[in-house]
């Protein structure tokens, strides 16, 4: 199979693989143990905040290892929200409308579900660009957090986090930001020490850069505090307990010391450009193409198709495509990401996204479009 579903999850490379190995068979003792520490099973928890420390510019201590970005997420809102409840009897939060489910569903659950918690949602433009003027209106001085994406999971484009965060912190010196940087993690180069160094929490995934399913981490800034969201256990400092998985640590520390070598890829910007001129003849907008990008991403839409359709006939001719985020996968519902750029309804159900990674050739995309373009004319709606 030729994989174009980068965004979705990635191949856990041979020399990640290699690192885990060892604490799934002889270095398989709790870290929390003699025989784990006679054995230092502990280590690869270290290193793995040690490498993703570096991977965003942050300080170790700064790391609290997770199960991957959607716990990250919901621990951040969750623990805000309630906090700010229980000091106020209230809490105002704003979110993109482009955010991935997991904080756009939690922002929903808390507004529906603990009472006196407000919801506002900022609006993206038709390039899928938050919209800082709008957003600007909607911060207020008893705003509790302001949660912005570092780059959109389907159409790829890099939001103005920097720009938000500085925005936020103007109106309201107290107020917290969040990033969910799941997406931007291993393909673009970040600084939390510089160009957001106003953004108080950030999630990720190791999954995204070729690491192994099952661990991320939040970043929490020095200084700022974020009450548990799990209780039964002194691991991480009490901050995260759980026993820790020592294998999955070691593969996302090496996941995040083999991504410093991928960053801002120029090879992969010049095949999704290739793949985009080849397509945008056949009439299709390639959706956020006027924004700055990740390098790796496109969403590409085809008037009067069924994109469901083209990607099932893709994956029969062993291509693997998706509409968008994995997370809604088998909706019948248009993307609220392409809904929230304008597209309307009907015209939104033909989004195919496109996301290639460091290991696709230029053979393999040339070989998709061939496919692609008779499908894709063999689908149009009459």
């Amino acid at each position: 199979m030729i994989y174009l579903d980068n965004n979705s999850t990635t191949r856990v490379l041979p020399d990640i693989l290699d690192a885990m190995l060892p604490y799934f068979s002889t270095a398989f003792f709790n870290t929390t143990t003699l025989a784990g520490a006679l054995y230092d099973v502990a280590r690869p928890l270290s290193e793995a905040r040690e490498r993703v420390a570096e991977l965003i510019d942050c300080s170790a201590e700064e790391i609290i290892l997770t199960s991957g970005a959607t716990e990250s997420n919901n621990w951040v809102l969750q623990s805000i929200a309630r906090h700010s409840l229980r000091q106020t009897g209230k809490c105002h939060l704003v979110v993109s409308a482009i955010e991935h489910p997991s904080v756009l569903q939690v922002a929903s659950y808390l507004a529906e579900t603990e009472g006196r918690v407000e919801v506002d949602l900022a609006p993206v433009s038709c390039e899928g660009v938050i919209d800082l003027a709008a957003l600007r209106d909607l911060i207020r001085p008893d705003t509790a957090l302001v949660s912005v994406m570092l780059a959109n999971n389907e159409t790829g484009v890099i939001q103005p986090v920097a720009e938000a965060a500085a925005l936020a912190k103007e109106i309201n010196q107290d107020c917290l930001v969040h990033s969910d940087a799941t997406q931007a993690v291993g393909k673009i180069t970040l600084s939390l020490n510089d160009n957001l160094r106003d953004v108080d929490f950030l999630s990720l995934s190791g999954h995204k850069f070729h690491g192994p399913k099952g661990i991320g981490a939040l970043f929490i800034r020095s200084g700022v505090d974020l009450a548990p969201y799990l209780y039964g256990g002194g691991q991480q400092g009490g901050a995260r307990p759980g026993t820790e998985n020592p294998a999955l640590a070691a593969g996302i520390a090496k996941a995040a010391e083999i991504a410093t070598m991928h960053l801002d890829d120029r090879r992969l910007e010049s095949l999704r450009s290739s793949l985009e001129a080849a397509l945008c003849a056949l009439g299709v907008t390639v959706l956020g193409g006027g924004a700055r990008r990740l390098p790796n991403t496109s969403l590409l839409l085809f008037e009067d198709l069924d994109s469901e359709m083209l990607i099932h006939r893709l994956a029969e001719a062993d291509f693997a495509t998706s509409s968008g985020s994995a997370c809604t996968s088998g909706s019948d519902s248009p993307s609220h990401v392409v809904l929230a750029m304008g597209i309307n309804y009907s015209s939104a159900s033909g989004a195919l996204r496109i996301s290639l990674s460091h290991e696709t050739t230029q053979n393999e995309v040339s070989e998709f479009i061939d496919v692609l373009k008779p499908l894709a004319q063999s689908l149009k709606k009459p």
